[in-house]
């Protein structure tokens, strides 16, 4: 078990000391959840923010995949050709 000592700011705010960073394999960015029971423990969790950049290749696959710019794009494009189906569809139902 780990434990550590931090000091509330003035502004209600606690640095998480490096021993809790490191065993939580926390970095910048990342979200903390805290739980407090009604016996008043408080828990702490980690939740590591994932970066597309950086899941991408975990998972085995048989295909090659696209770099991770190029999957934006698509997804961008795809985004606009939904957004001006649907005004085209808006706009022939004003029509009539």
């Amino acid at each position: 078990m780990v434990t550590s000592i931090a000091k509330i700011s003035p502004k209600g705010q606690i640095t998480l000391p490096a021993e809790i960073r490191r065993a939580l394999n926390l970095r910048e960015g990342d979200r903390v959840v805290f739980q407090v029971s009604n016996d008043g423990k408080v828990f702490i969790s980690g939740l590591p923010s994932y970066e597309p950049e950086n899941v991408i290749g975990i998972l085995h696959t048989e295909q090659e995949l696209d770099d991770f710019q190029e999957i934006r794009r698509k997804a961008r494009l795809l985004r606009a050709q939904r957004y001006l189906q649907a005004d085209r569809v808006e706009n022939e139902d004003d029509q009539n």
